[in-house]
């Protein structure tokens, strides 16, 4: 806890945006909030108190879109993320039988 509240008063002092995983995985992500215990949280994110599970790579996903969406003045980037390009295709769009001809040139 003190590692990451450092690592959150270094990024404010340096006016750079930061997701603080710490607190953030200690709460339920939104698609899971209604039966989630604040008191799983450890076994909901992580598989073996480090690696993040299904649900914890979910809500990591969250909470960088919150921070990317927050106001740049808010500790955000003030972004869009559905209206960020790609660069390359949406992993529903690849075929797993034949994925290099997702990523090559049209």
């Amino acid at each position: 806890k003190l590692y990451a509240e450092t690592c959150m008063n270094l990024a404010r002092e340096a006016n750079v945006p930061v997701v603080n995983l710490w607190s953030g995985l200690q709460h339920p992500s939104a698609a899971n909030r209604a039966e989630a215990s604040s008191l799983r949280w450890r076994s909901d994110h992580l598989s073996d108190g480090l690696h993040l599970t299904p649900m914890g790579n979910y809500r990591v996903f969250e909470l960088v879109v919150e921070m990317l969406e927050r106001p740049r003045g808010e500790s955000g980037l003030g972004l869009s993320v559905m209206e960020l390009p790609r660069s390359l295709p949406d992993h529903s769009k690849i075929d797993p039988d034949h994925p290099h001809i997702s990523f090559s040139d049209p």
